[in-house]
């Protein structure tokens, strides 16, 4: 089975988990990121604001903003494919984009990409190790080129 046949089925089944099962998870997924020497280590960290039902990673962003790390997200700049990161200074100061996706209101603090330490993305399908094996398509850009690094689950 290609990947692509097999992400839009691993897509159709986190489409169909509960509310309570993306929490456990989602949880589950911080805890785990919550003990990795990476994110201990990390100065600046790039997460991303889940949507629909993709693992919440905001208790690991929460965590990271209460412990003086730099937090930013990707937003997609209006009218191009170039993602850029911007700082989020808190969790609740936020509002939905074009995509319905929540971002940091503005006035928007850029974060240069060679200052980010750790980024966390989403992915659909993992080995049994943890490892990454079926990615969300994401917008592949300069950032994302320039900030890969080769992680232990990644």
């Amino acid at each position: 089975m290609s990947k692509k046949i097999e992400r839009k089925l691993l897509q159709a089944r986190r489409e169909a988990l509960t509310a309570q099962e993306v929490s456990s998870n989602s949880e589950l997924i911080a805890k785990r990121i919550f003990a990795h020497e990476l994110f201990k280590k990390a100065h600046t960290i790039m997460g991303y604001l889940a949507f629909g039902k993709e693992a919440s990673i905001d208790l690991v962003l929460q965590q990271a903003l209460a412990g003086d790390k730099i937090v930013c997200v990707p937003q997609v700049v209006y009218g191009s494919n170039f993602m850029q990161a911007v700082r989020l200074r808190e969790m609740g100061n936020m509002c939905l984009d074009r995509f319905s996706i929540r971002t940091p209101k503005e006035p928007y603090e850029i974060i240069s990409p060679e200052t980010v330490d750790l980024i966390l993305v989403p992915g659909v399908g993992f080995t049994k190790f943890g490892r990454v094996w079926v990615w969300v398509r994401v917008i592949m850009t300069d950032f994302s080129l320039k900030q890969r690094r080769q992680l232990p689950w990644a």
